[in-house]
């Protein structure tokens, strides 16, 4: 436990503090805006002009209300403070921690919308798969860069959302011989 702590402790400082920068703050704001509940879903709504993304807009919803629950479930029974109690944390507003540090739900969202799409989806997957895993990963980095999520937060959320986005992508037929 004392490895997972140390780990955590020197990568967040590396993220919160040695790569803060003034010239960051916006861009990682933006980032972490992504990850957003009401902003997946209005980007993930944009699929249904797209008759043929219908099936993949769907799956990515349901994935994200899944791995949603498994969230607040994990949050409401593990209580683990934010890296916002440390005073050296540099902490970016608007930022307003509620409920458990862990899982990160930025993180977890972020995932279970991008392997569900990803799986699903109908052209190049290896490319859709590449950018959406880097958008999601980029999201949860955010949220160490801001100082709200240790990084086994964001490792844990990232893990939740693969496999919620695996498993809804599987029910839908995400599994086929298309590459």
């Amino acid at each position: 436990m004392e490895i997972i702590w140390q780990f955590d402790h020197q990568v967040f400082r590396a993220i919160n503090q040695s790569l803060n920068a003034p010239v960051l703050d916006p861009i990682f704001w933006l980032i972490t805006s992504l990850g957003l509940g009401w902003v997946q879903v209005l980007l993930v709504g944009t699929l249904f002009f797209r008759p043929h993304l219908r099936k993949t807009a769907w799956a990515a919803l349901i994935a994200l209300g899944f791995s949603s629950i498994i969230l607040h479930i994990i949050k409401a029974t593990v209580h683990r403070l934010r890296p916002t109690n440390l005073q050296e944390t540099i902490v970016h507003p608007p930022e307003t921690p509620m409920l458990s540090s862990f899982p990160s739900g930025h993180a977890t969202s972020s995932f279970a919308i991008a392997v569900a799409i990803a799986m699903l989806w109908p052209g190049n997957r290896r490319l859709a798969g590449v950018l959406l895993i880097s958008m999601a990963t980029l999201i949860g980095i955010s949220r160490i860069y801001r100082g709200v999520h240790w990084p086994t937060d964001v490792i844990a959320g990232a893990a939740l959302g693969f496999a919620s986005g695996a498993i809804v992508a599987m029910i839908f037929g995400g599994v086929d011989k298309k590459t």
